[in-house]
This record gives structure tokens, sequence and C-alpha cells, in this order.
């Protein structure tokens, strides 16, 4: 740091960084800056894509995160002498700033705007197969380790091999960003490289000093069962650890208090992230990974609880694991990680065909020749009329359009599977029915574990506590087998509705 640095501009420095905070950073003016590196970096890549397009069919290229459309802009130059060479653009990013976004008129005929939950759960299932370059701009500082972890994994996922992934970001952020902290490039690459991607880049400087670096990355020849998040976690407490280290070295004197205040808030940031998917936690969470029961993130809440049980009461019982309420299961991976059947019974299973992460898990599932049930009550038998007359439901009517609901959603589903797979597929490999009996429990069967959430006046199958019981072995007192039969049973005996 200078010597000759007047201890007027250091506090005008601090006070900088503490009023930034304040206000969101706005995305980079879609012109640029004359001579701006990381624009020039990006139309030498852009540049590339045009010599090389020998591609006939339709190409795509997404502009993950475009902000005010600087890629657009860059395109509409590069290709104003050919533009019926353009490739099609999809402009991803949050509603708010879509819904700000104005494109260039060439651009425009060959372009759509995709929210981010439309990219996710539309475009990268369905048409990923026309993508052929995605462009990741100044936005990885701003995403949280899970959402991080869900881009990547979508990707590796969904994309092609083919498909070129290019990363610019900033390794210092030029005015800091509440609750954002900058990769180092080092970290970001080898945390790429541990995903299975197939990384080069470099690092340069702005005209302003700022370091910022650029990566091609190459995905995966081959898809790789990794958990994402604790990829990134991993290397983002690398990044809290050397950055806190820094802070360590770093002199108490008047010109270093702006850095330090920095390095602080880039400490801040970090921790609370992992702190936010329980990182620091002595959690259940890394225990029970052991049995291949995944959660999401612990709550600080006192009634928030998952244990382990000791082998003397699993042994001889199959109980296993203890959870405040199944809630706390992470659905989707349970059901990624299926190898024979997953079957659901209860009343109305209402959060199941309500996200579409559990039903894009699913047809992954039925795709993989995984058999799935599921078990409702019949919304006009004399169990679902007791049922919803319980203290727990306001209103008695409530329960009997939940479990209705649920009957058109799995129908519907079933429709969808249809569409996707043929009518054999769907037919063998997924099962609607509805019970006339009383469910002692909501269960979820999956492989050779039970997880039960016991029934009450006050607890649905959902805020009830959950109980896991493995296949531990052959005991007449394993309450696995005891559950999987009488599930097994009741299935039979229940009406198909979907004949």
């Amino acid at each position: 740091m200078p010597k000759n640095r007047s201890p007027k501009n250091d506090t005008q420095k601090s006070a900088d960084i503490v009023e930034a905070l304040g206000r969101p950073e706005p995305p980079q003016d879609r012109e640029g800056k004359n001579g701006d590196p990381q624009l020039a970096a990006l139309t030498s890549f852009l540049l590339g894509l045009k010599t090389n397009n020998t591609v006939s069919e339709k190409r795509v290229l997404v502009d993950f995160g475009c902000g005010n459309g600087v890629l657009p802009n860059l395109l509409e130059s590069i290709y104003n002498d050919a533009p019926d060479s353009l490739p099609f653009l999809w402009a991803v990013d949050l509603p708010e700033p879509l819904s700000r976004l104005a494109l260039p008129l060439e651009i425009h005929n060959r372009s759509e705007k995709c929210t981010l939950e439309m990219f996710y759960n539309n475009k990268l299932i369905n048409n990923s197969k026309e993508i052929t370059e995605i462009v990741i701009r100044n936005v990885l500082h701003e995403m949280t380790i899970k959402e991080t972890a869900e881009l990547f994994d979508r990707l590796i996922k969904y994309l092609p091999v083919h498909t070129n992934i290019y990363i610019q970001d900033m390794a210092r952020l030029p005015k800091q960003e509440r609750g954002n902290a900058a990769w180092s490039f080092e970290l970001l690459k080898q945390c790429l490289e541990e995903m299975g991607f197939t990384v080069s880049g470099h690092q340069l400087y702005s005209h302003s000093g700022i370091p910022w670096f650029s990566m091609n990355c190459q995905l995966p020849t081959s898809k790789k069962d990794a958990n994402m998040l604790d990829i990134i976690a991993k290397y983002r407490s690398k990044q809290l650890t050397d950055i806190r280290n820094k802070g360590k070295e770093l002199t108490k004197v008047f010109e270093n208090t702006s850095e330090i205040i920095s390095l602080s808030l880039d400490c801040l940031a970090l921790d609370v992230q992992l702190d936010e998917i329980g990182w620091f936690n002595d959690s259940p969470t890394v225990s029970l990974k052991d049995l291949n029961i995944p959660l999401t993130a612990l709550s600080k809440s006192p009634t928030e609880y998952a244990a382990m049980t000791n082998a003397e009461i699993a042994s001889p019982s199959g109980l296993v694991a203890m959870l405040s309420t199944k809630n706390m299961l992470d659905f989707p991976t349970l059901i990624k990680n299926a190898k024979e059947e997953i079957s659901f019974g209860g009343y109305s299973n209402r959060p199941l065909f309500l996200k579409i992460e559990n039903k894009t898990a699913l047809k992954e599932a039925i795709g993989k020749g995984i058999k799935v049930k599921v078990l409702v009550v019949n919304p006009q038998s004399t169990a679902a009329q007791l049922r919803a007359n319980e203290p727990l439901y306001k209103d008695p009517k409530n329960l009997i359009e939940s479990i209705n609901n649920t009957i058109e959603q799995g129908k519907n589903y079933f429709r969808e599977l249809q569409l996707h797979y043929g009518e054999f597929i769907a037919s063998k490999y997924y099962d609607l029915r509805a019970s006339s009996r009383i469910p002692k429990w909501s269960y979820f069967i999956i492989d050779d574990k039970c997880y039960l959430s016991f029934y009450s006046m006050s607890y649905s199958g959902s805020s009830g506590p959950c109980f896991v019981f493995q296949n531990v072995g052959e005991s007449l007192h394993n309450y696995y087998h005891v559950v999987r039969q009488e599930f097994l049973t009741l299935f039979e005996e229940s009406n198909n509705l979907l004949t």
C-alpha cells in the first residue's frame, strides 16, 4: 500500500465501503467502457464462436445472469455483417432485471427471455441438446453456496458433454456487496475440477486494478455421483480460512483500515453462507450421510432435530434415526439415489406433486426402471371423512380437497409420463391407487428404508415426527419388514386410479 496515502483518502475509502453495503451493486452498463479487458476477453470468446460456427442446426447461447444486456450488445456488433449466423440467445435472469432488459433488434428476433425458474425447470430439462455455449458473467460471486451447487449440479446433469461453459468474474469486488464474496481463481478452478470439469483460464487486471479471471470449462465426460453442495462448501470454507489468515497478517495501522473492513465483510458473507447449510454444526447431517439419509439444512429452531439411534436400539428394531419432521428430508436426492423401489402412502401425500424437483427426480427414476407407487385415501371413504373432522383441519373440506388435488395431479403426471416414455413404461413403473382403510402412518419407503410419520389429532404426516426404519436383518421385531409388508398388502387391495 502506498506510503504517501493520506489519512483522508483512507477515511473516504472506508466510508465508501460502508456506503456501498446500503445499496445493491447495479449490473454492468451494456455499452461498457472503452478498452475494458473483461469485455475484450468476452469479445474474443464470441469471435471464436463466429469463426467456428460450422453447425447448421439451431445452436443456443445461454447468457446466464444477463443483467443489462452486455453480451447481446456485443453479439449484435460482432455479427452485424452476418446476422443470419447469429446463435439463438436465451437471456436468463431473475424476473425483475429481465423485465428491464431491452435487446437489440437483430438479437430480439433470435432470442428468448427466461426466468431462472423457467431455465432450470423447463429449458434445461427439455431443450438442453440445443445448448452449445453458456456464458456465466459476474454472477457467481452473488450466488450462495446452495445456489451455486444447484447451478452446477443441473448443468452436469442435463447438458451434453460438448457444451462449452465460459465463466468471467472478479477475484476482488470493486465495492463490497452485502452477503457476497468473490471467488479466487485458483480455488474456483480446483472446485470445478473436483466436480469433473476440465478447466483452462487466466487472471488479468482491469484498468482500475481489480483482479478478475476468465475460464473455459468442458463438462465431465462421465457423470460423477458427487455432492456439489459439499464440494463447493469445502472450497468456500478453505477460502474463509485463507481470508482470516490474511487478516491476521495485516498490522492494525490506519493505512490498513479499508482492507481490514473488506476482509471482515468477506468473512461475514462466507460465514453466513456456510452456517446456512449447517457446515459448522456437529450436526446429524454429517453422521446421517453414512446411512444415505440426505437432509436439507437444519434451521436454528430448538424444536428441529435429527439424530441417529445407537446400536442397542437399531440392531433389534431397525430404528436407525429420528427426525422432527420428514420435511427435513432432501426428497429429490433420496429419489435420485433410489435403486429398486419408491413408495408413498398416506391420506393425501399433498407435497409430492407440488414441487417440480420431486416430479423431475421421479421421472428420472422411472426412466431407470424403478417402480413408483403412490397411495392415497379415497376422498369419499369413511376413513377420509373421519380424518377430515380431526382438530388439525379448520374445515373438513380442506383434507378432502387436498386428496382430490393429489389424485388430479397424479393423473396429470401419468399423462406426462405417457408422453415422455410411452404407454408401456408409464404403466409398468408408475401406479396411483386409493384405499378405503385408515392408514396407521404416513409412508415413504425407498429401497431398504421406511420413513414413517405417525398421525395424531394435531399432526399431519408432514408435520409429525418421522421415524426411520432400515432393513438391518431378518429379525421379526425389525419394523422395516412389518411396515413394508403392510404397505404392499394395502396397496394391492386398493383401487387403481389409472385404469
